[in-house]
């Protein structure tokens, strides 16, 4: 069964995070990069694990990233399950390197401010308003010069009373 934080879909990101793109991805990286490997390799349950996410699924895409990126490959031993390169490529020096510097960045998430209502409506109207006014003047040979110009009259009078 899985936890809060195996939950499907975009989740808060910690300061630690942020730089991954996503949590499950920066524990992976971290997991694969500082843990020792069982003896025939990780299993994606194992990798699911290490990055907390559900086991069906979750992981692959990450797993798949790192291959390509030569850090982890696909053991021999056993089938599905991956080691980590050896010896170490660069970039994998590079990426402990970054997660030694994150050491003391915060690992709590971050969650967005809450939206204000009122200004995310406003936002709404005025970008309304903005394609009311662009259909107008596109429709100023149907409706007549002087139609057009009352109702663009009209709109910036809603305008400037939703900018007070």
């Amino acid at each position: 069964m899985a936890d809060g934080s195996e939950r499907r879909g975009a989740k808060p990101l910690s300061d630690r995070d942020w730089i991954f793109g996503s949590r499950p991805r920066r524990k992976l990286i971290e997991g694969v990069l500082t843990r020792a490997a069982p003896e025939g390799g990780w299993t994606r349950p194992e990798l699911s694990q290490i990055a907390g996410v559900v086991a069906n699924g979750g992981v692959d895409e990450h797993v798949r990233g790192l291959e390509r990126l030569g850090v982890l490959s696909a053991a021999h031993s056993a089938p599905r399950t991956w080691r980590p390169v050896r010896p170490p490529p660069p970039l994998a020096k590079a990426l402990r390197n970054v997660l030694n510097a994150l050491d003391n960045a915060s690992d709590s998430v971050v969650r967005p401010p809450a939206r204000d209502e009122s200004q995310s409506s406003k936002q709404g109207v005025l970008k309304s308003l903005r394609m009311v006014e662009i259909a107008a003047r596109r429709a100023r040979e149907d409706l007549g010069e002087q139609a057009v110009a009352d109702f663009l009259s009209l709109l910036d009078d809603a305008r400037r009373r939703l900018d007070v």
